[in-house]
């Protein structure tokens, strides 16, 4: 099934957990899907569907439905002034042991009681009509709130937010589905902050299309520990990206003291920590277009291999 985003989240969506999801509608008769699923991306049909919202902007409604056993169920209705999404706009989905809470734009508007088994909600798919989508932030605010240290999506203009409820580990995968818009000889910016001082960023991976090269930085410390400041880059590597009209994927693969990258199943570098002890500490990514270049995250999917050092994760970067 092809949606505006789809993904497998790091930790299952339960108790304590929250995602916030953000972007863009495109016009009056413009409309938004959020699908909190038990299996994966597939025929819908095929996996129960504990929670369903429907944002019907022409209509001035949000549906909330149920798919249990292959049945659709019709849970609550909401009138709602949807002409707010016409803007940037927020809905928080924030999970109980036997509810979903919704707030749109930090303001309750109602909460959806879960009936189904015992939750194992680890899939996400958005659809709609929207200019863009750039916050799939997936966090934890009880017991202990992680990420302590968050950014504002549209403060830093970023053109896609990503956090994460727990800390990463050792065999951790992420895998990012992309589409590039805009100049094609723009930047693309990834990178992962330190999740209690959100100005430190850790691993700075910079496409530059311009100059062919893969970049790899960090932006820490260095005599004042309050003034953060870039070190040296590192750019040996190849740059596969010759056509960027069409989505691609990566993987990232995290190890103790480092972290990988791969791309159509080709290994392309590996990037050595500089900080020690970090790798708990790492945000979810935080991607940005610059120079023209516009970054559109198709979907973001979490592996944990059983190999701490990430052994073969490139194949899950080949998209063929």
């Amino acid at each position: 099934m092809s949606v505006l985003f789809q993904g497998k989240l790091i930790e299952n969506l339960s108790f304590g957990h929250l995602l916030q999801i953000g972007g863009r509608a495109k016009n009056k008769d413009s409309w938004l899907s959020i699908s909190l699923a038990l299996g994966g991306c597939g025929e819908v049909e095929m996996f129960d569907i504990p929670f369903h919202m429907l944002i019907d902007i022409a209509n001035e409604k949000i549906e909330f439905k149920q798919l249990l056993n292959g049945q659709w169920l019709e849970v609550d209705s909401e009138e709602f002034e949807t002409e707010k999404f016409r803007q940037h706009f927020s809905v928080t989905i924030a999970v109980d042991e036997k509810k979903f809470y919704v707030a749109i734009n930090g303001k309750s508007l109602t909460f959806v009681r879960y009936t189904g088994p015992h939750m194992k909600l680890a899939y996400l798919m958005i659809d709609g009509n929207l200019i863009t989508l750039n916050q799939v932030d997936h966090r934890k605010y009880f017991a202990l709130t992680w990420p302590p240290a968050q950014i504002c999506q549209e403060k830093d203009g970023l053109d896609f937010t990503h956090d994460i409820p727990c800390p990463l580990q050792p065999g951790n995968i992420m895998l990012l589905t992309m589409k590039l818009l805009g100049k094609a000889d723009g930047w693309l910016r990834i990178n992962f902050h330190n999740a209690t001082n959100s100005k430190r960023i850790e691993v700075h991976i910079n496409l530059r299309f311009n100059l062919r090269q893969i970049i790899r930085n960090s932006k820490l410390p260095k005599k004042n520990p309050d003034v953060v400041e870039w070190g040296d880059e590192e750019t040996k590597g190849d740059f596969p990206f010759d056509d960027i009209s069409k989505p691609f994927k990566l993987a990232l693969g995290f190890t103790k003291k480092s972290v990988k990258m791969a791309k159509d199943g080709i290994f392309l570098f590996k990037y050595g920590y500089r900080t020690a002890h970090v790798l708990p500490r790492l945000t979810g990514p935080k991607i940005t277009g610059q120079y023209g270049m516009i970054a559109r995250v198709l979907g973001v999917e979490h592996l944990l291999s059983d190999n701490p050092k990430c052994k073969g994760f490139e194949q899950y970067s080949d998209s063929s």
